[in-house]
């Protein structure tokens, strides 16, 4: 009777993490999504005649692991990405930002070469970033902390304080140090191009966002690419995968399903019950569900744990009649005070005349709207009023769909008390010793969060089980 290799969840972490594994045709691999579709945000939401959208925005980024990133991109034909790169020539994937009333697109980073206190700013930064003890700075965990030794107090107060509170109604020393980077504001903008040639130390440019972006010399762009089908959707990966998977006869996928009655002893995952069914000899529980959910599932003790609860993340798609007045950007942030909008996605800049349908140019408005607020009406009436605040609306633009869609899970709150209960979660799992249990995703591991480095963990991890 051949092990079993049980993956919770369905989305891009769970599929990826089967695709890695179903080689070993030696092993059944049962997939276990509690929803009726796969692919988590890599999802779409089908509007029929007008067309499909992405669950907000992503592009596929090298990994620079050849093979994980083959085995990802070579899910559709060469011919059929849209390829974005630092090299060759190739065109980027170009960013701005909403602040201080304007939208900018010259750089990504916040712009404070005309603040009044831009000489000051410098000197805080300079500073800090040649104190010997600067790396150990590393280790705060606030945003204030981590600004503080990155930026120095004045433009920590200044702007990044005034960013984050903007943007989640929350103050710097309450938001985990990872928001800086989930929000793009590692980086500012001191100096024009000429005075940025003659900074030489390396801490402090690293600090220093360029002042023209489609300058940026090119030994110091990333040469990894970024790819997005040409035909429109992040969902097609989704489905290459599915559909790869479901020609495999060790691989079940079970949707609008459970996982429920884990048990375990001797440092093994024993049993489990899928819709009831349970299931037996279990060589690895693959868990790319959330922290707190896998948990539950392990019956730990962790209701008394206390979680901030932030805003619901909302997106809101529209297809207009003139492409958006955002020039090459493929999307910007908003930072100022008193906007819905976190980021706005031109889906033109994705993949060219893939993403018309019928003759309109879709776009998608990332939102963070309170619980009280969730009026869809209103949502809309919000969204096409900062749409014109923001003025990238053309001159008689019309909006010919609008439709919102109210996630269930979207932007995190990365504040200190939930990353923090998230830890004590991850540490009561980790002291149950289980060996046949691996996390995934989101979180998994201290500090692991982001797209890129969850693939590169997913794939050590994978592979790992394959060599044993």
């Amino acid at each position: 009777m051949n092990d079993n290799i049980v993956i919770i969840g369905g989305g891009i972490s769970g599929l990826l993490s089967a695709l890695i594994l179903s080689k070993e045709e030696n092993i059944n691999i049962h997939i276990v999504e509690k929803n009726d579709v796969l692919g988590g945000l890599y999802n779409n939401f089908d509007y029929f005649e007008f067309g499909k959208f992405d669950c907000g925005a992503h592009n596929l980024l090298e990994t620079g692991i050849k093979e994980l990133d083959a085995l990802l991109i070579n899910l559709l034909s060469l011919e059929k990405w849209n390829i974005t790169s630092a090299v060759n020539e190739q065109n980027r994937t170009l960013t701005g930002i909403f602040y201080r009333g304007e939208l900018h697109s010259s750089t990504s980073c916040i712009n404070l070469r005309e603040d009044p206190n831009q000489e000051k700013y410098f000197q805080d930064l300079k500073e800090v970033n040649l104190r010997e003890s600067h790396y150990t700075d590393y280790n705060a965990s606030s945003v204030e902390e981590y600004s503080s030794s990155i930026f120095g107090k004045s433009i920590t107060d200044d702007i990044i304080s005034q960013v984050v509170k903007n943007i989640f109604g929350l103050e710097s020393s309450q938001l985990n140090k990872m928001a800086i980077d989930l929000l793009g504001i590692s980086r500012v903008c001191l100096f024009d191009s000429v005075e940025m040639s003659k900074i030489v130390d390396k801490k402090i440019i690293r600090r220093l966002g360029y002042p023209e972006q489609r300058e940026i010399p090119k030994k110091i762009l990333s040469s990894r690419k970024a790819y997005y089908p040409k035909e429109f959707g992040m969902y097609r990966i989704i489905d290459a995968i599915v559909n790869k998977l479901n020609g495999m006869k060790n691989v079940t996928i079970y949707k609008s399903s459970l996982v429920s009655e884990i048990t375990y002893s001797k440092k093994k995952i024993k049993t489990l019950k899928i819709n009831n069914k349970i299931l037996k000899n279990i060589k690895y529980l693959i868990s790319s569900t959330s922290l707190p959910q896998l948990g539950k599932l392990l019956s730990l003790n962790i209701e008394n744990l206390k979680f901030d609860k932030g805003p619901k993340t909302v997106l809101v798609n529209l297809l207009i009649d003139k492409p958006i007045n955002m020039g090459d950007l493929s999307y910007f942030y908003c930072y100022d005070k008193n906007f819905k909008t976190l980021r706005v996605d031109n889906y033109f800049n994705y993949c060219g005349n893939g993403a018309i349908r019928k003759g309109l140019y879709p776009i998608t408005m990332e939102m963070l709207i309170k619980e009280n607020e969730l009026s869809k009406d209103e949502i809309k009436l919000q969204a096409i009023q900062e749409l014109k605040h923001f003025n990238v609306l053309k001159t008689n633009t019309n909006i010919k769909f609008i439709e919102v869609e109210i996630l269930d899970a979207g932007f995190p709150l990365l504040t200190q008390v939930n990353v923090d209960s998230i830890n004590q979660i991850r540490n009561k799992i980790e002291s149950l010793n289980l060996d046949n249990l691996i996390k995934v995703g989101i979180l998994s591991e201290v500090g692991l969060f982001f797209e890129g480095d969850i693939k590169v963990d997913i794939y050590e991890k994978m592979n790992k089980i394959i060599r044993m």
